[in-house]
């Protein structure tokens, strides 16, 4: 319980950078990535958990990075993140949480175009939508 509750902290400090600034520090990436290869190195030195939890959870944030590679309608960061949970939590795990925080983007994103808030064109941060799914899996189901 101890690590979900360091990573929300850390998942809503990435947050407000992204809604903010609209990008995310390679300092704050960088404390992500220590975090998270000292945890799962833990875990798997004491046995916690196998190698194939890491790996198959990378797969989801893989994903991500691969649409924002091709796509560019995606964040590096945010499929950083996302790999990162799925490295932490697992393939189930992280891929609830990616399904999760992508109908509650898509939900957002179709609430603010009827209401005219926003044009199709307009960027939306995603790492929020990810915060609030983490919480949501984590907390909730």
């Amino acid at each position: 319980m101890w690590k979900v509750g360091i990573f929300l902290i850390y998942l809503l400090i990435l947050s407000i950078f992204d809604i903010r600034e609209r990008r995310i520090s390679v300092l704050l990436l960088a404390a992500g990535s220590i975090f998270t290869g000292i945890v799962v190195t833990y875990e798997l030195f004491t046995g916690y958990i196998s190698w194939l939890q890491p790996v198959l959870g990378s797969l989801p944030g893989i994903f991500l990075l691969l649409v924002a590679w091709f796509s560019k309608k995606a964040g590096y960061a945010d499929g950083v993140v996302l790999l990162w949970i799925g490295v932490l939590y697992g393939y189930q795990e992280g891929l609830s949480i990616l399904g999760v925080s992508l109908f509650l983007v898509s939900m957002t994103s179709v609430l603010l175009l009827i209401l005219r808030k926003v044009k199709k064109q307009t960027r939306i941060p995603y790492i929020p939508f990810l915060a609030v799914g983490f919480t949501i899996v984590n907390f909730m189901c």
